[in-house]
Order: C-alpha cells, then structure tokens, then sequence
C-alpha cells in the first residue's frame, strides 16, 4: 500500500495507455470530452467512466449534456444574458499651450494688452496660467517668455518652430531700437520718419496691429519674409500707408484711430506726428495736455471725428503749424563727418551721455553714415550691418565691456579708422 501511493506499485496509477492523461492531473473523458480531476471514476458530466472506450456509435454531440473541454454546451442558453456594459465617455484632447492661446478669453487678453504687452504674449501667458489675469501678469514679469514661448511651439510644431526661431532673431535684432524711437526715425533703416511715406501694419480687416510706424518702403520689404512687428512681434497681415493728413483727413483719421474706437487718444495723436512731421517732440509731448484742451471742447477726453474736422480742431492746428514746416523742411542734417572729426561723430551717436558706444549706437551710426539703406538694398542690407557690427564687436571693446569708450574708438586701427576705411570703398 505504501509503494502504491509514492509510485512503487503500478496498480494505482493509470498508464498513458488507459486515458489522456494531463500532465496538471487532469483527464478528458474518452466518451464526452469533459477534462476533470484523473482521480474521478464516474465522469462528471455524462456519469460514464472517463477512462472507458466509448460505446461503437457514440457521439460527442449526441451525448446529452455532454460537452467538451471550453464548450458550455446547453449551460450556455440557460444563462441570462449578460448585461450591457455602458460605453465610458471618452477623454477631452489633451490642448498643448500653444492651442490654449487660441482659447484665452478676450476681455483678460485686452487687459493684459492694455499694459503694453503684445497679444501673442498676453494669449502665452493666460493659456500658461490656466486663464489667470494676475497669475499671467506675474509671468510675464518673471519669466523669460520669449525663450518659453519657443520651447512651447518647438514642442507642438518643429516647422513652425523654425519660423519662429527665425522671428525671434528678427525681433533681437530689433530688441534695443530705444535710440531711434527718442529720434523719431524708422527703426528699420535709422532715416528720419517723416523723411518719407510711413505705413503701419495691419491685419486681414485693415485693422492696425500695433502703436509703431515705419517707412513704407522698409515695411514692404520687411513683410515679404516677416509677419510680426520686429519691435513688438504684434502678427499682421499688410502694410497700410498713411494718408495725407491735408489731402484725406478722413483717411489720416481712421489710420490714427488704432485701437478703432472712432475717437482718437492722446499716446494715438501722438505718435502718428510724431512720425509725420519734423518737430520737436519731446515739447509736443511737454504742450501736450495744454493743446488736447483745444482740441477735445467736450473735455472727454477723446477726440471725436467733428472735432478733429472742426475749427480750431487738430486738422486746422497741423495745417497751419506742421504742414508749413514740414515744407520747409525741419530734417537735423547736421551728422559730422567722422573724417574731418572723429571724436564729434562719437560724441554725436552717444545718445546717453556715457561716455562709451554700444552696439545698437555704432549700428544706427554706421548705417547713417554709410548711406546702406539707399546704397546697398533696404531690410536685409541693414540686419547684415547690425550683425556685422555684433560679429566684430570683440575686435575693437579691447577691454571686454560690452561698450567701447573713446580711446578705444580713436585707437590706430579701431573703430573710427574701420569706418573710414569703409568709407573710402562705399
């Protein structure tokens, strides 16, 4: 009896012979197919011996209730049905930031704008904050947006991100043009604005874009590659030229109305003469609030369009005031020349008073001098010297400053004897 159970007898355990025995223990029986534990022997579903022969003419199938391994045969019919298993909504898309800009709500964008941020910003900020104004405020305050904006839209797009990248170098070279705004020239090519027809930049309903003003020459030329202010990044559809403001003041007037409210600000007038007329500006922005008495009667302080037209109004006071020295020609034409004076032509570009030259100084200085926006082709003529200028920087800012002071600008060989040379061949 102990041999038999630990496997020394043979009498007790079934041969392959005798049934199909698993290798888990398991049999299927010979007459139905059910698969149950060898020990069994009555068959526990057609009650027959599992390791028997089946009767001559015996079927599977017409055993009743007889069903093979993984066959419920009529089990199956007797179970309910089972219930339906409802669908499960379907996650929302998961919106990248830059999508998210194209959901900020207006009214928070228009706040944000209304504090001299451009609307791509304001949208960046509002879609990284969740819709939160004060939050973006914060992040646009601490944040290098440029740099996060570029790592957004290089995540969601590679191709736009390499207009972008391309954008972005346009607009850092644009970055510090401070020194020609303070003198009312085209930041684009430094020639004086009112010097020549100015354009404004638009959308695709004629609406302006931004406060900045640009010859309309250098506007074309920029928007041939280009769909964003390179001093705001503002996105704009064309260029719209500023009327006449003596030959279409109705025209001049819905172009000065920026923000299209059909009533003209102060920072709206402006701008736009300051960039129409060669005037003293920073006294027009001094006599501002004393003129703006007389020309918004109604004291709102707005200028509405029969105000502007009426007598005694802003049309009559530039007719008679700007127009007539505009003919005259008001122009500073008084550049020294760097080969007669080297020092005055320093001391002419160092708008702050410090003592040194930086790069944005010496470009606007070099293209003025040079003449390269009329010689050598606009746009692209004036971002190759702007680069020229940072590539060489090193060459002649002897003590690694980032300025270049005035011995290091008369030095045998730097900055000055550069330019002349320059001169000499141009």
């Amino acid at each position: 009896m102990w041999n038999g159970l630990f496997g020394g007898g043979s009498a007790s355990k079934p041969t392959a012979s005798q049934g199909p025995l698993h290798e888990e223990g398991t049999v299927e029986c010979r007459t139905c197919g059910t698969e149950q534990p060898f020990t069994r022997h009555r068959c526990m579903e057609c009650g027959k011996d599992p390791w028997a022969t089946p009767e001559e003419g015996f079927s599977p199938e017409s055993s009743s209730g007889g069903r093979r391994k993984g066959d419920l045969g009529n089990a199956a019919a007797a179970l309910p049905p089972l219930p339906a298993v409802p669908s499960l909504p379907s996650a929302p898309p998961v919106l990248s930031v830059i999508d998210r800009m194209q959901l900020a709500d207006q009214e928070s964008v228009r706040l944000i704008t209304s504090q001299g941020v451009s609307e791509e910003w304001a949208r960046f900020a509002l879609a990284s904050c969740r819709g939160d104004v004060d939050a973006s405020v914060c992040f646009l305050f601490s944040t290098d947006v440029e740099a996060a904006l570029r790592a957004a839209v290089e995540a969601t797009n590679p191709t736009e991100a390499a207009a972008s990248s391309s954008s972005a170098a346009l607009h850092e070279s644009y970055a510090t043009t401070q020194v020609a705004d303070d003198h009312a020239e085209c930041a684009i090519c430094f020639e004086p604005l009112c010097s020549k027809p100015c354009a404004v930049f638009v959308d695709n309903k004629h609406k302006r874009v931004c406060h900045h003003f640009f010859h309309k020459a250098c506007a074309d030329d920029l928007s041939s590659n280009f769909r964003d202010c390179p001093l705001c990044r503002a996105k704009f559809t064309t260029t719209l030229e500023v009327p006449d403001i003596d030959a279409d003041p109705e025209g001049w007037y819905r172009v000065c109305d920026k923000d299209g409210d059909g009533d003209l600000n102060t920072r709206e007038v402006f701008e736009i003469l300051k960039a129409q007329f060669p005037i003293d500006h920073v006294r027009l922005e001094k006599d501002l609030p004393k003129l703006w008495q007389r020309w918004d009667p109604s004291m709102d302080g707005q200028i509405q369009k029969h105000e502007f037209l009426g007598p005694g109004g802003l049309l009559a006071f530039v007719r008679q005031n700007f127009i007539k020295q505009a003919s005259l020609g008001g122009v500073d034409g008084g550049m020294p020349d760097i080969r007669r004076d080297k020092l005055a032509w320093f001391n002419y570009f160092d708008e702050d008073g410090s003592g040194e030259l930086s790069q944005q100084e010496v470009a606007r200085g070099l293209v003025k001098s040079l003449h390269v926006v009329h010689s050598q082709g606009g746009v692209r003529a004036v971002d190759d010297m702007k680069r020229t200028v940072a590539s060489l920087w090193g060459l002649f800012d002897g003590d690694g400053s980032g300025e270049i002071d005035r011995g290091e600008f008369v030095a045998r060989d730097g900055l000055a004897d550069t330019v002349i040379a320059s001169l000499a061949h141009s």
